[in-house]
């Protein structure tokens, strides 16, 4: 069974889309988890699909009108050695964001 997984910057203005999409009806599993953007971090967006091809965005312009304007380098590749970079850096993000998540639950309670 496909299984979607999203990292996503908690202020991000893409969650309500994440949000609407996660309730519609019929669709696969998506599970989607948050982190803090430290100040002063580029953002970037990871895609990696079936470990075979990988999809790198970065955002230069959050701010801007047009998606041309608003993304910086893109990267593509099916490179066996980059794509498993690129899903070992997603998997180490996901693992820190959940960690963050229980250690923020545990100072709540």
């Amino acid at each position: 069974m496909l299984r979607i997984r999203i990292l996503v910057d908690k202020e991000d203005p893409i969650n309500n889309m994440l949000r609407d999409l996660k309730e519609q009806e019929g669709r696969k599993p998506i599970c989607i988890e948050y982190h803090n953007k430290k100040a002063g971090q580029n953002k970037i967006t990871i895609l990696v699909v079936d470990n075979a091809y990988s999809l790198t965005i970065e955002m230069k312009d959050s701010s801007a009108t047009s998606f041309d304007e608003a993304i910086g380098l893109a990267t593509y590749s099916n490179s066996e050695p980059t794509v498993s970079s690129y899903f070992s850096i997603f998997e180490t993000l996901w693992i820190q964001s959940e960690l963050d998540e229980e250690k923020e639950q545990k100072i709540i309670k």
